[in-house]
């Protein structure tokens, strides 16, 4: 099933599940409440732990999303994403070619995007969406009109541990972002610090 994969790199398909038994399949029986975002160069215990907590505070299963574009990095080639998939141990992975998540949105509707704190800042900083506040809100409401919301874990930044709290939300918006609490989760692990040991 890995012309799925070609078809996703060609932009002829924006989404490919990675099934249970370690296929890719169009579509599965049923999605996930919720999928924690990222790279997962390489996945971490720390993932693991959050995607656990993440579905005990959404009472409903948690998968994973990783995308084979990004905003500020190159696309996946199918050898990397082959590779990242492996990772997975038998959970639920949808990979998307949406690098934003309005477009992650539209794909998934009715989704909780769990995400780190320091891409909870990215989604509202007019700098990606060509320094327009008026389009970082238009987009914020279209990933409402889907029935999509953010679960916001904190993380290491600089020399502190920062949490939702800690970055000002656009008023009209707060309800769509929900803090996991420092109590219920905390891992300093990084992908970027176990890449280069």
């Amino acid at each position: 099933m890995e012309y799925l994969l070609d078809e996703l790199l060609s932009g002829t398909r924006e989404v490919v599940w990675s099934s249970t038994d370690d296929r890719f399949v169009v579509d599965i029986h049923e999605r996930p409440a919720g999928l924690l975002c990222g790279a997962f160069n390489p996945l971490h215990d720390g993932h693991r732990e959050l995607r656990t907590v993440s579905q005990r505070l959404l009472k409903d299963a948690v998968g994973y999303e990783i995308s084979i574009h990004n905003v500020e990095k190159s696309s996946l080639p199918q050898e990397e994403i082959l590779a990242r998939s492996q990772q997975f141990e038998k959970a639920v992975l949808a990979i998307t070619a949406a690098p934003t998540f309005v477009q992650k949105a539209s794909l998934l509707p009715e989704t909780t995007f769990v995400v780190g704190i320091d891409t909870a800042v990215r989604i509202i900083d007019p700098r990606f969406y060509e320094a327009s506040t008026a389009q970082m809100h238009n987009a914020l409401s279209t990933i409402r009109d889907q029935g999509c919301q953010f679960l916001v874990a904190g993380r290491i930044i600089g020399d502190k541990f920062a949490t939702l709290s800690d970055i000002e939300l656009p008023t009209a918006f707060a309800d769509l972002f929900a803090e996991i609490a420092e109590t219920d989760f905390r891992s300093d692990l990084s992908s970027t610090v176990l890449r280069k040991n």
